[in-house]
């Protein structure tokens, strides 16, 4: 499952090793050819995840499965949380903030880089994640719950905007105001 980026660890590793310990300076060639690798790498991730944001859009507009912990810190106070109503295609309606919308794009990028990690990872959000969304009722845990997920949204956004720097734009189309 982490083959590709353990390959990508271990051949780093050798390079800085062989320029630290052989006569041989890197040249411009050897450079270009290094930048050229690590732009196709990046590339090709992007290429993915934004391939898989089309395919999200192309899927049929169905409500959610259950209530997870994102979905239930954004009935907290809509003025602490930033959170909007947006109706759902079975015309019920549902809280949603940007707090679920990033988080959002973070499991669909999950899904396009690495799906067996999404999978694992989607087992154990599941098993946990709805007991706990079940137990925010209230909006004072629902703005406790959108607290705690603060660092997450933040480091899911960071590393996502290193790859894909329309992130916001694109977050914004998940759930429409």
């Amino acid at each position: 499952m982490a083959a590709p980026f353990w390959s990508f660890l271990i051949g780093l590793r050798a390079a800085v090793w062989l320029l630290k310990n052989s006569e041989m300076k890197l040249r411009l060639p050897q450079g270009l050819g290094m930048a050229a690798w690590l732009a196709a790498y990046a590339a090709a991730w992007r290429f993915d995840i934004l391939k898989m944001y089309e395919s999200y859009a192309a899927l049929p507009s169905t409500p959610p499965p259950d209530c997870y912990i994102a979905t239930a810190a954004a009935r907290g106070h809509p003025r602490f949380v930033r959170a909007w109503t947006v109706q759902r295609v079975d015309g019920t309606s549902m809280q949603v903030n940007t707090q679920l919308q990033r988080l959002k794009c973070a499991e669909l990028a999950l899904l396009a880089i690495h799906p067996r990690l999404h999978k694992l990872l989607r087992k154990i959000y599941d098993t946990l994640g709805k007991p706990l969304a079940r137990r925010i009722q209230n909006p004072f845990l629902a703005d406790i719950a959108y607290l705690l997920l603060n660092p997450w949204e933040g480091l899911a956004g960071l590393i996502l905007k290193r790859i894909i720097p329309e992130l916001d734009s694109i977050s914004k189309e998940i759930y429409i105001k």
